[in-house]
């Protein structure tokens, strides 16, 4: 339950960030970046478990290991997808 609050305040958090101040997308369309915004925490969150569980299976990796390089990747991806899709 902890951890379901976390992540609803932290994506809230880094949604209206990333609209205002990063992107400087204004007030405007808020409800399509919302859900844009939400179908790229969907698909970044299956991009992580992809890339978590190809690195684990074929034991390149352990678990931790994995987990950083999915963090690294999905860190430019979901920046990338923010930039050119939910924002633009």
């Amino acid at each position: 339950m902890n951890f379901s609050i976390a992540f609803i305040v932290s994506s809230s958090f880094n949604f209206f960030y990333n609209k205002i101040v990063t992107f400087d997308a204004g007030k405007a369309r808020i409800v399509r970046h919302g859900l844009n915004f939400l179908l790229m925490l969907f698909a970044t969150y299956l991009s992580n478990l992809l890339i978590i569980s190809i690195l684990v299976k074929s034991q390149t990796m352990d678990m931790y290991m994995s987990s950083a390089v999915a963090i690294a990747v999905n860190t430019i991806f979901r920046f990338l997808l923010s930039k050119y899709l939910v924002f633009r």
